[in-house]
């Protein structure tokens, strides 16, 4: 296939979008569907987590009930052998100015290899304390509903957002939270973010993107935190005829809005920029 010199195109992306789409047409928005209980796909060796497209891949668009995946080479030096009629999912990278493919293989999917893993916690209490201990400094930050209303389709009134103290913590709560959170990461390091002109003369579809990049940063953010539970975050049918309309007619928009949710996670976890925010807030 021809490498096309650019980190935002991925010569590979029909393949992707085909992915995406097939699961679309079953009525599934992948991002949505949760993770494996035994927390986001990684690396068997090195427990390193998959990032970019292929975090998107290996965590929704796969059946496999364990998130570890090997190499062929791994396998081999495991001792391991790889089962009869298993298939080899592929990870997509950027090598100098060409994108590349490797193809990994799910633990499901390997005889021989001994393993022992552990589920994530039950805890659900504490889990929610970690969150909101995270979360404390931005609310005093972020201002939440003006933030959720420049959402595409955000109903203010049914789906209002309040303070963990006033409201129990749940998985379409913080969901929801963290939408906004990536919302205004954007706004605050201006990641990628498109002037109304834009929008309305040269991007007919910017509100879904900003919307995409709120909804690929709140999975992601659900799976750093370990909320692996994403059953009561309801689809609607409008919602699956957009989402399908806007990967097959722009999937390049996907690989834009998970390069714009790397960049908000290194402003919330790396930037010294949201540091000084943090410390102006807790004043």
């Amino acid at each position: 296939m021809q490498q096309i010199n650019t980190p935002l195109i991925n010569p590979y992306l029909l393949i992707i979008q085909t992915r995406i789409l097939k699961l679309l047409k079953q009525g599934i928005i992948p991002w949505r569907q949760g993770f494996s209980p035994y927390g986001a796909a990684r690396t068997y060796l090195d427990n390193r987590y998959l990032t970019g497209v292929n975090w998107l891949l290996c965590n929704f668009t796969t059946s496999y009930s364990l998130p570890y995946y090997l190499t062929w080479h791994q396998i081999q030096q495991l001792n391991g052998q790889i089962k009869k009629r298993s298939k080899a999912e592929f990870i997509y990278y950027q090598k100098t100015s060409r994108w590349l493919r490797f193809p990994i293989y799910n633990i499901s999917c390997v005889d021989g290899i001994k393993t022992s893993f552990v589920k994530g916690s039950t805890n659900q209490e504490a889990m929610y304390a970690k969150i909101d201990a995270w979360l404390k400094p931005l609310l005093q930050t972020i201002p939440t509903m003006p933030s959720l209303q420049r959402l595409a389709h955000w109903d203010a009134v049914k789906e209002v957002v309040k303070l963990p103290l006033t409201k129990k913590p749940s998985a379409k709560y913080y969901w929801h939270l963290f939408k906004a959170i990536i919302a205004w990461t954007g706004s605050s390091s201006n990641l990628n973010r498109l002037t109304l002109s834009d929008m309305l003369v040269h991007y007919p579809t910017a509100f879904q993107q900003e919307q995409l990049v709120c909804e690929l940063g709140a999975a992601y953010l659900c799976g750093y935190f370990g909320i692996y539970d994403a059953w009561d975050i309801e689809t609607r049918q409008g919602e699956l005829l957009e989402w399908y309309y806007l990967m097959e007619r722009y999937p390049d928009q996907l690989l834009r809005s998970i390069w714009s949710v790397k960049s908000a996670w290194e402003f919330l976890f790396t930037s010294n920029k949201y540091r000084k925010i943090l410390c102006l807030s807790q004043k």
